[in-house]
């Protein structure tokens, strides 16, 4: 849902099925939106950490859940942590905020 919202508000958007393939994808990345429990050998807390340790300016938005995590999220290097139900108009608001933030 949140992609194709993107795109149609003219993101490219590149969705991945694993942290594992997302990784090699952050160099080039304008921002990287992620959840905390998802596929992959390591989950979202740690690709944010390890996104912070290749690009440390890269805006990270986290769409979750898991409410109990948000401070873990926001520890690891997350500039935006937002609790599901997440309608997608905000995740574009917080979005485009944080790319603006991060140009200047």
């Amino acid at each position: 849902m949140y992609t194709e919202y993107l795109r149609r508000e003219g993101f490219n958007v590149r969705e991945v099925g694993t942290t594992d393939d997302a990784l090699p994808l952050v160099p080039d990345a304008a921002a990287v939106i992620t959840g905390l429990m998802v596929p992959g050998s390591f989950d979202g807390v740690e690709l944010i950490q390890r996104v912070r340790s290749q690009r440390s300016r890269t805006p990270i938005l986290v769409v979750t859940a898991l409410a109990q995590r948000e401070a873990q999220a926001y520890d690891a290097g997350a500039d935006v942590v937002l609790v599901k139900p997440c309608f997608p108009d905000t995740l574009l608001r917080e979005l485009r905020k944080v790319m603006a933030e991060s140009a200047s």
